[in-house]
């Protein structure tokens, strides 16, 4: 369910971000506040979760998925930008295009990354019962 409210609030920040208008920039800006805090609050609970980390690798995993976050988060607009400035004319047909695309990258990843988070929450709940069958 945190994972869903997360994608919802994605999905609506990106259509928001997309529509040219002063009202629906501001909405944008409050829904990522949003997005933002249940983003962080359900990947920390995820990553408190011993059956999706494990504590023993629990800061290896903190640190290297932050600094990929940081990584993507920090470069990634500089590209988007040069994309969208690339020629004279036509930055907002660049800019609706840069959008849409991340909108769909961001749809399929959600997706990917739900069937991967499912998967591994069914694995762990077979590996427990047979744990639980060997006693």
């Amino acid at each position: 369910a945190r994972w869903a409210a997360v994608a919802v609030a994605g999905v609506l920040h990106a259509a928001l971000v997309i529509v040219p208008t002063y009202a629906s920039q501001m909405l944008a800006a409050i829904v990522f506040g949003l997005l933002r805090t249940l983003q962080w609050g359900a990947y920390y609970y995820l990553l408190g979760d011993p059956h999706h980390v494990s504590p023993t690798y629990y800061s290896r995993v903190l640190g290297y998925n932050n600094l990929a976050i940081a990584l993507v988060s920090d470069i990634t607009p500089y590209g988007l930008t040069a994309i969208i400035v690339s020629s004279e004319a036509h930055h907002a047909l660049h800019y609706l295009v840069v959008k849409l695309c991340m909108l769909v990258a961001f749809v399929i990843a959600g997706v990917a990354f739900y069937v991967n988070l499912r998967t591994s929450e069914a694995d762990a709940a077979l590996r427990q019962l047979g744990s639980r069958a060997a006693v």
